[in-house]
């Protein structure tokens, strides 16, 4: 990753995340690859990643057979035995460092019970890569929207997830939450937060300045606010 900009965040030093969730069961290998690569193709342009690669230094292919066949040989595995029903699991990483870490999981044939099994994202360890800059982190939600069609999208911090107290499928906070039509809109925010329509949805916004103590309680606020708790995932989402 090229050298970026965090002046004036409050999660320069953090651990921050990107995460897409969903709750569709059972997408097809060929619809994982496409989604995978349109998710790669704009991490180009917003990050300066030029080739992801496996743990096993596998570079993620530009031709869609060998994509499909990257992902069908990714199942998802626990103690080194596969795990029937589960889908697939890859995590890719950028070919040089700093680079951040995808993590995408889809593919079960249910949306899970007390968890969602399917998402995607991105995390930043700032022992590894630095934070992205701020003026992308809008441009990273709308292009996890475009690339999974999910049904929400957050980018949020360790310290603001622990400080939340919310899991599963609570609807997640953070320094921004997407949210589709599905799961719903905010027609009341917390002093300080902003909201506009972004690809289809709803961006909900803190500023990048704010600690976690205080994303955290004015997310919270907004979302009980407007009655948003959970994340829609009955089998047919």
């Amino acid at each position: 990753m090229g050298q970026i900009s965090t002046s004036a965040v409050a999660w320069q030093q953090e651990k921050t995340t990107l995460s897409a969730t969903w709750a569709r069961a059972n997408e097809p290998v060929e619809w994982i690859a496409a989604a995978t690569h349109r998710f790669v193709a704009g991490l180009l342009e917003l990050l300066d990643v030029p080739e992801w690669i496996t743990s096993d230094r596998i570079p993620w292919p530009t031709e869609e057979t060998a994509q499909h066949q990257l992902i069908t040989d990714n199942l998802v595995a626990y103690e080194g035995r596969v795990a029937v029903g589960s889908g697939y699991g890859i995590s890719l990483y950028g070919a040089e460092l700093p680079s951040p870490k995808m993590m995408i999981r889809a593919g079960a044939v249910d949306v899970g019970n007390r968890i969602p099994i399917h998402f995607a994202g991105l995390g930043f360890d700032p022992r590894y890569t630095s934070a992205p800059p701020r003026e992308v982190v809008d441009d990273l939600v709308a292009l996890a929207v475009r690339a999974w069609n999910p049904l929400t999208v957050d980018f949020t911090t360790t310290a603001v997830h622990a400080e939340a107290g919310r899991s599963g499928w609570d609807v997640p906070v953070g320094y921004r939450l997407w949210t589709s039509p599905e799961v719903g809109t905010f027609s009341e925010v917390a002093e300080g937060l902003t909201v506009r329509p972004l690809e289809g949805g709803t961006l909900l916004s803190a500023p990048d300045d704010w600690g976690y103590l205080a994303v955290a309680e004015a997310m919270r606020q907004t979302l009980e606010a407007n009655d948003l708790d959970e994340i829609p995932h009955a089998s047919d989402v």
